[in-house]
């Protein structure tokens, strides 16, 4: 029997006096929709309208009560259902209390209980836990899929592989847009305004790239992204079709190397629109064998222009009968690494393997790749990339319209390159440099380049997906996808100083269909959405802001989460048009507990949908010591505490170790690093301390993670040692105290009128390297409007650094120190300021203290003061190393300072300043034998040396930088120090201002150099090699 529905409009006029007529539906249950939203209040942040829209009467079945998308755009959880249903009863119309005992409420055409997450086990949403369950529901379980068996890339060399982690599991993800080419402006342009120094097209990287991909990968995941992930300005391809092709070699043995069916890569120097790099060419293929005695090879050496950090890409064939373990092998810096490519996956494309440190005068170094396999199976062979390389699409308006038709215009325009490097474009221009189709890059056949790069990001999840069970039936690369993720931020604006916050989106009808082409119901796209969305602003109230904002729950008909075949999210983080917004999102420790937020609610959501337990990886290790016994290197390490997971606790560890002559420390590399270049595999060890075996002669660095069942911690500060050949030669100790990561100094005004960055103060401290900012802000009235994109109002920001990309802190500044350490004949070993307590620094009769740029540094509202020069128990312990007649040399921007001049927003009440500020004022005094005399001391950054008391360096200049560049973190204010005390003299000052830059102290129960600016930041290691030699002389007479 068909069941017939009428409105309660019909209804109305029909049984209703004529005045009632008038009423709408919105109106007669306005009091109703009141309620319910007043039982929410400001779950969500956004104050959105509601409205009952419709209420029908079932001749069979319950009478429907139905909302706009005001419920459904809320996080609900089980007790919201029953709340819900109680307050719509208790405020029905009157006159149709006859309906209230059988209803049934929906919400943008759902019933509400379909949309609370099934897989949060908090009841309520004031619980705020994100702890997921399992599932084996039916409709949950179309969703599971077992992990890849063969993933497309396995790290066969690595030192431990995850268990309950995201093994085996294949995620998109992208950073939002890019650099593109607006036709009708015949520009290149960014999508959005530059706002608070940044733009969205290259803010999001600055979480995706250094953070939330390694946190993924970390766990054991194949995360393929459709836009460059190398910052490497450099690129080297080596192909047998290539100019290169001289750097490609075979090797034949009882399979013969040949040219593989179909087209394969050849490198074009710019591409227009329609041309394929991998159909331009010639790939290579080889039949496999289990004799490892008579493997063939090829081999791509890596001559790459100049030495540094490179990704290393590969690409193969689409073979009927591929090898699903092709076995790789990459010569670098660090050694060897060895991985596995499943070649029956994205094939004529290039596949990620990892970045490594080469240098040009290795001969050696490269990709090799043998035939080893099962027989019957074939390895493909085609072009190799190391680095990303700047961008090499060049666009112009259309010629031809839509239809076929020639464009008429007055005048030609040149195809042009965006002049950028790769990794700052679109996807819409790296899916094509890959080798898709135009189908996936250019829905919009060459006429929009923006709807474009939009359509571009959904487009290529399909088609990874395509040759899948997945995507069944439809052409493609064979990747299995489990989820997609898109980051981005977003436009909105807050005049109340509060935060505008994160939003969740997802789609659930595409093409009319709520199910994926796999059967699966779209619907789980909410959940996905609803766990990580918590799981961020949990971790963000819990770390920042506890009033940080939770927008909407949007269910809405945006491409980027409509067209994908697998579930979907894309997370608008926060504003970035909001100054609110922005003091966090610039800070890289913000950006941390973000992605690591994100990565967490990733693998909640996909071990409840598989119905597996899982643990997240751990927290990076603390309190890290590397010192001397004899000829070994002993290192200690504690681990962290995770206050917010407790599966995040350590199994395990692995220590990376990396070997080289201190002559080659500080050889200028390409681009700032990411802390990779040089290190080996790594060794797995189940306790926090070892001795590793040592030459002389040679510095040894190092750093540890922290492993579990999940995966793999984020890395640890780089510690150093070395052993002088010089006989008897005593061991310096270094002791590192620069740990600060920051957003810059900022300001609000009392009045909320004004406000903004102040980067000529401080621009803050990238974590390894700056790849967002663009520009100095412009714009500090807060009443100015956004007017365009070339005129965005306040927050506005200059372009001068667009392109660039700068030195953050490396967190390995004690190689740099004991490179000079071990030039002037000394032996030296180095250790965390945080593990002073754990080490007897009386052992050592210099300490060099590295403070760079730390400083008081306030982000967020918790009363929280980080990074602070001298902590209570660094003072405590160089009062007790200088009271055993222990000698000092230490540097930073900041060393008086910090006590005296506040760049955040710090106010110190009377208590703070005599507990605190007065005994570090006192200690420097007293220990140090310097005061504090100005902040900003210098524009130049050139010193010079002084006449003093000690006869100490005559006629010396040193410079160090001052302004962002790509070799070291820059000092925007160094300071001035002014002598205190007897024996104490100032032995440099700034050349610019006069103003002394140094201290030395001499006395007969010890000897001590302060200097107000960091040595690391000199132009030059002959510089650096240069005053530590001359200052050790003087602590070491």
């Amino acid at each position: 029997m068909i069941k017939k529905a009428l409105y309660l409009s019909l209804f109305l006029i029909s049984f209703l006096p004529f005045e009632a007529q008038s009423q709408t539906i919105s109106q007669i249950f306005q009091t109703t929709a009141d309620s319910v939203a007043s039982y929410f209040g400001r779950r969500t942040a956004w104050e959105d309208s509601i409205l009952i829209e419709h209420f029908y009467i079932r001749k069979n079945g319950p009478a429907e009560v139905h909302f706009n998308e005001f419920i459904s755009d809320q996080p609900l959880r089980k007790v919201d259902i029953d709340s819900i249903y109680s307050v719509v009863k208790a405020n029905f119309p009157s006159k149709y209390k006859s309906y209230v005992n059988n209803i049934a409420i929906y919400s943008n055409s759902n019933k509400i209980e379909k949309l609370i997450s099934k897989a949060i086990k908090a009841d309520s949403y004031s619980d705020g836990r994100v702890e997921v369950g399992k599932s084996s529901e039916p409709d949950v379980s179309k969703h599971a899929r077992k992990r890849d068996s063969y993933p497309l890339v396995t790290n066969i060399s690595k030192a431990r592989h995850p268990l309950k982690g995201l093994q085996g599991r294949n995620i998109a993800l992208w950073q939002s847009h890019g650099y593109y080419y607006e036709q009708t402006m015949e520009r290149w342009e960014w999508q959005r305004s530059r706002f608070f120094t940044v733009v969205e097209d290259s803010f999001t990287q600055s979480f995706v790239l250094p953070f939330l991909v390694p946190m993924l990968e970390n766990a054991g995941a194949t995360v393929l992204l459709p836009r460059e992930r190398d910052v490497q300005r450099n690129m080297l391809i080596v192909d047998n079709d290539s100019h290169n092709h001289h750097l490609y070699s075979e090797k034949n043995n009882h399979h013969s190397w040949q040219n593989a069916p179909g087209k394969g890569f050849s490198y074009k120097d710019v591409l227009l629109y329609g041309e394929n790099p991998f159909e331009m060419g010639t790939a290579r293929a080889v039949s496999c064998t289990k004799d490892i005695e008579h493997l063939s090879s090829a081999f791509w050496y890596a001559q790459v222009p100049q030495a540094g950090e490179y990704a290393v890409y590969v690409s193969y064939p689409k073979l009927s009968n591929a090898y699903n373990k092709a076995q790789y092998e990459v010569v670098h810096n660090g050694g060897i690494t060895r991985f596995e490519v499943n070649q029956q996956m994205s094939p004529s494309t290039w596949v990620y393997l990892g970045s490594f440190g080469f240098n040009p005068t290795k001969k050696e170094q490269g990709v090799h790749l043998n035939n080893y396999g099962s027989e019957g199976k074939a390895v493909g062979a085609d072009a190799v990339r190391f680095g990303a390389g700047m961008g090499n699409v060049a666009r112009n308006p259309a010629t031809i319209d839509e239809n076929g038709e020639p464009i008429k215009r007055d005048y030609e325009v040149e195809p042009e390159l965006s002049g950028m490097p790769r990794f700052y474009e679109g996807s819409r221009y790296y899916l094509q440099f890959a080798g898709m189709p135009d189908s996936v890059y250019s829905q919009f056949k060459n006429q929009n380049d923006y709807k474009d790069d939009f359509t571009s990001r959904a487009n290529w999840v399909n088609a990874l997906i395509g040759s899948s069970k997945r995507l069944p039936g439809r052409e493609g690369y064979n990747v299995p996808l489990d989820m997609a993720l898109g980051f981005h931020s977003d436009a909105g604006e807050s005049y109340a100083d509060s935060t505008v916050g994160t939003l969740a989106i997802y789609t659930e009808i595409s093409e009319k269909a709520n199910q994926y082409k796999y059967k699966g119901n779209r619907i789980i796209a909410r959940e996905l959405c609803d766990i990580v969305q918590s799981q961020v602003v949990s971790d963000i109230k819990a770390s920042f802001e506890p009033n940080w904002s939770r927008r909407e729950l949007w269910d809405r008909e945006y491409y980027e989460s409509r067209a994908p075949e697998v579930p979907t999210m894309l997370l608008e983080l926060l504003s970035h048009q909001s100054f609110s917004d922005m003091r966090l999102g610039n800070d890289p420790s913000f950006k941390f507990v973000v992605s690591r937020a994100v990565y967490k609610g990733i693998l909640k959501y996909l071990a409840y949908i598989n119905n597996e337990d899982y643990v997240v990886q751990p927290l990076p290790v603390k309190d890290f010591a590397a010192e001397l016994d004899g000829n070994f290197a002993k290192l200690s390490w504690q681990p962290r505490q995770d206050t917010l997971e407790s599966s995040a606790a350590p199994k395990g560890y692995i220590v990376y170790t990396f070997e080289r002559d201190p002559n080659t420390v500080g050889n200028v590399l390409t681009e700032p690093t990411n802390g990779i270049d040089g290190f080996d595999n790594g060794k797995y060890l189940e306790n926090n301390a070892i001795s590793i075996q040592i030459e002389p002669g040679k510095i040894y660095s190092f750093k540890i993670t922290a492993v579990n069942d999940g995966g793999e911690s984020m890395e640890s500060e780089i510690l150093s040692v070395g052993i002088s050949k010089c006989e008897g030669a005593p061991t310096l100790l270094i002791v590192n105290n620069f740990s600060r990561v920051a957003a810059g100094a900022s300001f609000l005004t009392s009045d909320s009128t004004r406000a903004g960055f102040m980067d000529e103060v401080d621009a803050g401290v990238a974590y390894h390297r700056e790849i967002a900012m663009v520009g100095k802000m412009t714009e500090f009235d807060r009443s100015m409007p956004w007017v365009d994109d070339d005129n965005p109002g306040f927050g506005a920001s200059s372009f001068e650094y667009e392109g660039q990309i700068f030195a953050g802190n490396s967190f390995d500044y004690p190689l740099i120190h004991g490179s000079a350490i071990m030039k002037a004949g000394y032996s030296f070993c180095s250790v965390s300021s945080s593990a002073l307590a754990n080490i007897d620094m009386n052992k050592y009769p210099v300490a060099d203290i590295i403070c760079g740029k730390q400083i008081r540094t306030i982000s967020g509202s918790y009363p929280q003061v980080r990074f602070e020069v001298f902590p209570e128990s660094l003072m405590t312990a160089l009062r007790a190393y200088t009271s055993q007649g222990g000698n000092l040399l230490i540097s930073g921007a900041n060393i008086a300072s910090d006590s005296h001049h506040f760049i955040y927003e710090f106010t110190p009440d009377s208590a703070y300043k005599v507990d605190v500020l007065d005994k570090e004022i006192q200690f420097a005094k007293d220990v140090l034998k310097f005061s504090y005399l100005n902040y900003d001391a210098t524009s130049s950054g050139l010193v010079k040396s002084l006449p003093n008391q000690f006869d100490l360096q005559k006629d010396s200049y040193y410079d160090f930088y001052t302004t962002p560049n790509k070799f070291v973190y820059c000092v925007e204010a160094a300071d001035g120090l002014a002598p205190a005390g007897k024996n104490a003299a100032s032995i440099y000052s700034y050349a610019d201002s006069k103003i002394s830059a140094g201290v030395a102290y001499k006395g007969k129960d010890y000897s001590c150099v302060s200097l107000g600016f960091p040595i690391e930041t000199l132009k030059s290691q002959k510089q650096i090699d240069h005053i530590i030699s001359s200052l050790l002389d003087f602590l070491l007479p």
